[in-house]
């Protein structure tokens, strides 16, 4: 029985925590949308004072008869701008063109170039040919002058063993 007496308790603190918890929950996001009206409300404040200032310079602009000189800057800047935009079109087709120009140069040249190096190779082909032809030739002729010699060799080894022959005869 103590501790179902003690069980309450127990619960009864743990809910009243809980209510505490809640209610500072609930004034701290209170609090946090009390300060998003506040700021809402200032700026507000703030535009309107601001359309208000616009209104005063706009009846003062026309009271002084100067609304038609602003049009005319207005009509004169737009025209700037306007004449800036198709010159800045402008300058990027003459970039366009050069672009195209230059690349159109280096694709003549690569082109030109891959020629020359075509030629190139068949012109070290050609000169690699007719120096192994010059050495193929060489060394025929050394082969022909190696028999040529090694035939005179064995002939004159015929002499001489002859000539031992009659000498020893």
């Amino acid at each position: 029985r103590e501790r179902i007496v003690e069980t309450r308790e127990v619960s009864i603190a743990k809910r009243r925590a809980d209510v505490v918890v809640e209610k500072f929950v609930r004034r701290a996001s209170r609090r946090e949308l009390s300060r998003a009206f506040n700021r809402w409300v200032e700026s507000t404040r703030i535009a309107k004072r601001a359309r208000h200032s616009l209104r005063k310079v706009v009846a003062r602009w026309q009271r002084l008869r100067l609304s038609v000189p602003f049009d005319d800057w207005v009509e004169w800047m737009e025209e700037v701008k306007s004449n800036r935009l198709k010159i800045s079109r402008c300058v990027r087709r003459l970039r366009k063109a050069t672009v195209l120009a230059a690349w159109a140069r280096w694709i003549e040249f690569t082109g030109e170039s891959r020629r020359q190096r075509v030629l190139a190779a068949r012109a070290t082909r050609c000169l690699a040919r007719l120096a192994n032809r010059v050495a193929a030739r060489a060394f025929a002729r050394w082969r022909d002058s190696v028999g040529r010699d090694l035939r005179h060799r064995a002939a004159l080894r015929k002499i001489v063993i002859r000539w031992q022959r009659l000498q020893l005869s």
